[in-house]
C-alpha cells in the first residue's frame, strides 16, 4: 500500500512537471523580469548582495513557520528571555527556510537549548534526538553576534536529518551525506549562498575528498573506514557526491532531490521505514532508479573507479 501510494504521488510529480516543462518560456520570462528588477541574487557571488538579502529574508513575513509546523522548545534554565527570543528567531527562520526547500515535518520538532562559553565557533556542537520525539540539541556561544549566528551551517545540517528516518551508524555515509548535500541547498534558501557559491563548494569538496577513496574496496567500505579513522569529512562528502549524482539525474526531467522529499516527507514519512524501504520509495516518487541504481555502484564498485568516472566526468 505504501509502495503504491508513493508511486500514485510520483506519477503526480511527473505530470506537474510536464506542466512546468511546456510552461517554461513563461518561466523564462519571468525570470528574466525578476532580474532585471534585482529581485534577488540566486546566481551572485556578491557578498553585499548575499548579506541584503539574508537580512530581508529574515524581516519576510512568508519565511515564518507555517501552522503545520509545531515546535517544541526546550531552554536551560541559564538563557534569559532576550537570549530565548534570539535563539526562537533564529531556529524559525532556519526550519521555515528548510520547510521551503523539503516540506513540513509530520511531527512535531523539538529544539533543545544549552550554553556553551568560549568556543571557537557559535554552535560548537549539535546532535539530532531520535527517540519517541523528534529534534535537535543545540550548544551555543551567544556571545558571536547575529551576522555569524545567521550565516551558520549547522542547524540547516541537522534539521535536514529530520525529514529521512534515522536509519542507523552502519549507513552514516547515507545520512550524513544527504544532510551535507541539502545543508547547501538550505543555505541558498535563507540567503546564505547563491547557487554559483554551492555549485562551486560542492566541486572544491569533491575534488578535496574523492581522491582519498582510491582503493579497490567499495564507495561504502571506504567510508567505513575513515569513521574508524575518525575522518568524518571525507565520508560526509561521498555520501554528498551520491545525493550529487541523483539531483543531476533527476534535473534531465525537470525534478530536483528536494521535491522527491517533500513527497516522501507528506506521504511516508511517518511510517518508519527501513533503508531498503527508504530507497524504493524515492525510487517510486520520482519514477527512476537512480537511488537503487547508485547504492548498487556505491555498494560493489571499486572507489576507483567512480572518482576515475568522477574525475572523466562519465558517472
Amino acid at each position: 500500500m505504501l509502495v503504491k501510494q508513493c508511486l500514485q504521488m510520483g506519477d503526480l510529480l511527473l505530470i506537474r512537471y510536464s506542466i512546468k516543462r511546456f510552461s517554461k518560456l513563461i518561466f523564462l520570462q519571468l525570470l528574466f523580469i525578476n532580474s532585471i528588477m534585482n529581485i534577488g541574487c540566486i546566481n551572485s557571488n556578491n557578498s553585499s548582495c548575499l548579506q541584503s538579502n539574508l537580512i530581508k529574508n529574515i524581516n519576510n513575513q512568508t519565511y515564518k513557520t507555517s501552522n503545520a509546523q509545531n515546535i517544541s522548545w526546550h531552554f536551560d534554565k541559564d538563557f534569559n528571555s532576550r537570549e530565548q527570543e534570539r535563539v526562537k528567531k533564529w531556529l524559525e527562520f532556519c526550519l521555515s527556510s528548510t520547510n521551503s526547500v523539503i516540506g513540513d515535518y509530520p511531527f512535531i520538532v523539538h529544539f533543545y537549548l544549552k550554553k556553551s562559553a568560549n568556543a571557537s565557533e557559535i554552535v560548537p556542537w549539535a546532535h539530532t534526538i531520535r527517540n519517541r520525539e523528534q529534534g535537535v540539541e543545540f550548544y551555543l556561544d551567544l556571545a558571536f553576534d547575529d551576522s555569524i549566528l545567521y550565516s551558520d551551517w549547522t542547524a540547516a545540517h541537522e534539521i535536514s536529518h529530520l525529514s529521512l528516518p534515522f536509519l542507523g551508524i552502519d549507513k552514516s555515509w547515507f545520512s550524513e551525506g544527504y544532510a551535507t548535500f541539502m545543508q547547501e541547498q538550505i543555505l541558498i534558501k535563507m540567503g546564505v549562498s547563491s547557487s554559483k557559491m554551492v555549485e562551486e563548494k560542492y566541486m572544491q569538496k569533491f575534488a578535496e575528498y574523492l581522491p582519498g577513496f582510491n582503493s579497490k574496496e567499495t564507495m561504502v567500505s571506504c567510508c567505513d573506514s575513515f569513521v574508524e579513522k575518525h575522518n568524518y569529512p571525507a565520508m560526509y562528502w561521498a555520501g554528498a557526491y551520491y545525493f550529487y549524482l541523483i539531483d543531476n539525474k533527476l534535473k534531465d526531467d525537470d525534478l530536483r532531490l528536494s521535491e522527491v522529499i517533500k513527497i516522501y516527507q507528506k506521504n511516508c514519512r511517518l511510517k518508519n521505514e527501513s533503508f531498503q524501504a527508504l530507497v524504493h520509495s524515492l525510487d517510486s516518487i520520482s519514477n527512476h532508479h537512480y537511488f537503487s541504481d547508485y547504492l548498487k555502484v556505491f555498494s560493489s564498485k571499486p572507489a576507483s573507479k567512480i572518482v576515475s568516472e568522477w574525475r572523466n566526468n562519465k558517472l
